[in-house]
């Protein structure tokens, strides 16, 4: 796959939840925005085998740029929101190119 930055036409944010602690001292868990940058969204389409079984499990892909806060399974559990709003949780994240692209594989979040 030929990545083009010419493709990165999607505005993302990524998004991290953080534990701190409350005027009163409890601890609650905020949604943080980790890095907003310029993605290429690949829509999923999803498929069935001859037997009946799924054969994709993501609703979207995002291409993006190499970043270390996001590589080798640190984005696990984060979520992606896009330019509609759409929120995602992040399935898994492959390098398409080593240390220059990522491909982070998404679920909607519903």
């Amino acid at each position: 796959m030929k990545i083009k930055l010419g493709e990165f036409k999607n505005k993302i944010q990524v998004l991290e939840e953080t534990k701190t602690k409350s005027a009163t001292g409890s601890s609650v868990t905020v949604t943080s925005v980790l890095k907003t940058c310029w993605a290429q969204q690949i829509e999923v389409a999803g498929s069935e085998d001859e037997e009946g079984k799924v054969r994709a499990i993501f609703d979207a892909a995002f291409i993006v740029k190499y970043d270390t806060r996001l590589a080798k399974g640190k984005a696990i559990g984060m979520q992606i929101k896009d330019d509609e709003d759409i929120v995602y949780n992040i399935a898994s994240v492959v390098d398409v190119e080593f240390r220059k692209f990522l491909r982070i594989n998404a679920v909607k979040n519903e």
